[in-house]
């Protein structure tokens, strides 16, 4: 036996509410957009911040480095100088003959006779040439900055570079060669970093002031 047919009125009914079931209200698209915005505007400051917190902590380290090495170069009366590779956007620290290239040659006493057949050596003993070479312990070893930082260029007194390797120099008496040094993020917002032949300090420059 068959059922009886569902009248038009039964029909249209069934028909809206499956449309509801399948589809969203106005009311319910509204306010999945409302929290979407309320969601982004939490959402975007604090990756705003974020990002620029990480690029102003790669400068203050990159800085207490620099600042470090002057004061060694003061106290050990070596010069010191900081490499950066701005192809591999690293650096790291290096000083001047401070292993086996910086000694003296010594004297072969055993081919010497002491009894005066020989005569002895007056000249100072002569030293092999000096060359920069990284320090020991973990400020020798490349330091790359975090990523998606990059070094967008330094400025010497050779003038500015972009590629290769270049150097920031400080002296036995703790002046340092001048520069600046460009860190730069994916968003190409940058942090200026100025290294003055006789200030201790490693000063920020704000490019927009």
């Amino acid at each position: 036996m068959t059922a009886p047919a569902a009248s038009p009125r039964r029909q249209a009914a069934r028909g809206r509410d499956a449309s509801r079931r399948r589809g969203f209200t106005l009311i319910e698209i509204m306010a999945v957009v409302l929290i979407m915005g309320l969601l982004a505007s939490f959402v975007g400051p604090n990756f705003e911040a974020l990002r620029r917190r990480r690029l102003q902590d790669a400068g203050e380290r990159l800085a207490a480095q620099l600042e470090l090495e002057r004061h060694r170069s003061l106290v050990t009366g070596v010069p010191h100088r900081v490499l950066v590779d701005l192809d591999e956007v690293a650096y790291r620290v290096e000083w001047l003959g401070g292993g086996e290239s910086g000694l003296p040659v010594r004297v072969d006493l055993e081919s010497l006779d002491l009894r005066g057949a020989s005569p002895l050596p007056l000249a100072a003993p002569p030293r092999r040439n000096r060359e920069f070479e990284p320090i020991p312990g973990l400020f020798g070893r490349f330091e790359r900055l975090p990523d998606p930082l990059v070094f967008a260029g330094l400025e010497t007194l050779q003038g500015w570079t972009s590629r290769g390797e270049s150097t920031i120099d400080f002296f036995g008496d703790g002046s340092a060669s001048p520069a600046e040094i460009v860190i730069e993020d994916a968003s190409g917002d940058r942090i200026v970093l100025a290294v003055l032949p006789l200030d201790d300090a490693v000063r920020f420059i704000d490019e927009d002031a």
